[in-house]
């Protein structure tokens, strides 16, 4: 049976994170910290967890989780990221974009579903949901190191 992590563990490394500021969590082996995450995801408000396991051919399933979770404020947990390195670049572009984000009211969350982009320009990137947060987790691999 997995080990679960500590809730004040996983706790903690929410209260430090922001929509903007995800948290990874690196694994050890048997370690498997989805339980823990999506208890305080039911503690919290709740909030609603939308879950991938990572790995080929997963990449526009994330993408797809990832712009609907954004947008309304859902949690996602990306599982064994180790083993898709080579979404790893588009990851990394996609977490950038979120501080360039405008951060949504409620009228901007009502706006965004009733027209996908209306007048903000081809450019401009949607309102991000203030109650996103992304949890990922990973083994430590020579590509995915810790340091």
């Amino acid at each position: 049976m997995p080990r679960l992590y500590r809730q004040d563990m996983i706790k903690s490394a929410f209260e430090d994170s922001s929509a903007t500021t995800p948290i990874m969590i690196i694994l050890s082996s048997g370690a498997d910290p989805s339980t823990s995450v999506l208890e305080l995801a039911k503690s919290t408000s709740n909030q609603e967890l939308n879950s991938v396991s990572m790995g080929q051919g997963q990449g526009t399933i994330l993408k797809q989780m990832f712009k609907q979770s954004t947008a309304e404020g859902k949690w996602l947990l990306m599982q064994n990221c180790q083993y898709s390195m080579s979404f790893m670049p588009v990851l990394e572009k996609l977490i950038f974009d979120l501080a360039l984000r405008p951060i949504c009211t409620s009228a901007d969350s009502a706006a965004a579903s009733d027209d996908e982009g209306g007048d903000r320009g081809a450019s401009a990137l949607p309102p991000l949901h203030p109650s996103f947060r992304l949890w990922m987790t990973s083994f430590t691999t020579p590509k995915f190191a810790i340091s």
